[in-house]
């Protein structure tokens, strides 16, 4: 059988085997109870692994509204692969060539500025969107580091009767850990030498992306 990403009823029912004994409930106020700290658990280790979000824009009269999910870049390359290098909106009076500054805020949307129009490849950290639908997948590659903090969360708020919120708190960082560890090894191989006459050792490499 091929493998299937997690989805929130999978979660869902991960967390009633441990709560439970495999009883998942139907009572509408518990499951959006447990949704929103599965959310809050996807929210917090899709930080700790810096998940970045790859897309191509095109980038007209000099600017791009960003989207609400957007946190800040990571890097931003021409189609071809060439750095753009981020400046001040002060340094931007009368620069040209491949530089970027941002503008904006978090309640009115951030905006990408460019000199020069363009196609462009955006890399960055983001906001993940929440779970809702029962069939909507979990971005988190090991699942269970999702389901066991929010399991954790919801014994501390009975006051952890069976005093295992810890031992699931645990299991979720070392999970979180433990793909931290896969993606360097995964950067690792994106890597290149620079010459030795340079003062640079390696490139950037690439970050975990979920398109």
């Amino acid at each position: 059988m091929a493998y299937a990403k997690a989805t929130l009823q999978d979660l869902l029912q991960s967390i009633a085997d441990q709560h439970d004994g495999g009883n998942l409930t139907t009572n509408t106020g518990t499951l959006g109870y447990w949704t929103r700290l599965l959310n809050r658990a996807q929210e917090y280790a899709a930080g700790e692994l810096e998940v970045v979000k790859k897309e191509q824009v095109t980038v007209a009269s000099g600017i791009y509204s960003l989207g609400a999910n957007f946190r800040y870049f990571d890097r931003i390359t021409t189609t071809s692969g060439v750095p753009l290098n981020l400046i001040s909106q002060d340094q931007s009076v009368g620069m040209s060539g491949l530089y970027y500054w941002i503008t904006g805020n978090f309640f009115d949307g951030y905006v990408l500025n460019v000199p020069v129009d363009g196609d462009y490849i955006l890399f960055y950290p983001y906001r993940v969107s929440p779970m809702s639908a029962t069939t909507d997948v979990c971005i988190i590659p090991e699942p269970e580091a999702v389901w066991a903090r929010a399991y954790a969360d919801i014994r501390l708020a009975e006051t952890d009767p069976l005093e295992d919120a810890q031992q699931f708190l645990e299991r979720s960082q070392f999970l979180i850990e433990r793909m931290k560890s896969d993606k360097q090894k995964n950067d690792q191989e994106l890597a290149f030498a620079i010459p030795p006459d340079t003062d640079q050792r390696t490139s950037p490499s690439d970050p975990l992306s979920f398109d």
